[in-house]
């Protein structure tokens, strides 16, 4: 490669890799609680975000019920097998499919209005604790991943705008955006 050959930031690569490294691991872990194949995990990784949104998204509710292992069947959100289709991308005949199996398995129940959620679940034991387990380790070495690959970046906030091109100059590493 030249000296003005177009550069890139130099912690964009090492945010991919790590990136890609944690979204595998995560979703290989989702797919193993489900014991089933890749669409079921996706399902359940749906479902879940939208039981517990009402909840986490609001600041009260989340400090309120953050020691709470059951919540409020009132206060759990659920989705529809359509949204999740259109979610995951997954075809609504699929969802409809692996939803019933889901929900034969016990790992999915529906309401009185025949949404879907997760059911409620004791979180400090079992499949779903060492889930979640394996989740904080995987976000861990994420971390890890990119001090080792020293990908120091700024805030994602301050990151350049999509498709900027730096090259040599008196920025620090020598780049400089153009």
């Amino acid at each position: 490669m030249t000296d003005d050959a177009p550069r890139i930031e130099p912690y964009i690569r090492a945010h991919l890799f790590a990136s890609v490294e944690l979204g595998l691991k995560l979703f290989d872990s989702w797919r193993r609680l489900t014991g089933t194949d890749s669409e079921a995990a996706a399902i359940m990784m749906c479902v879940s975000n939208a039981t517990i949104s009402p909840i986490m998204l609001d600041p009260g509710l989340r400090r309120q019920y953050a020691d709470h292992e059951v919540l409020p069947d009132e206060l759990r959100g659920s989705i529809s097998r359509r949204a999740i289709a259109e979610r995951t991308g997954l075809p609504r005949e699929t969802v409809r499919r692996k939803v019933g199996e889901l929900c034969t398995r016990g790992l999915l129940v529906l309401d009185a209005n025949d949404r879907v959620r997760s059911p409620l679940g004791r979180l400090h034991e079992g499949p779903v604790y060492d889930l979640l387990r394996i989740v904080s380790e995987a976000v861990d070495a994420y971390q890890a991943r990119l001090l080792e690959l020293d990908a120091q970046a700024p805030p994602a906030a301050d990151w350049p705008k999509s498709g900027a091109i730096v090259s040599r100059g008196d920025r620090p590493g020598g780049i400089a955006a153009e």
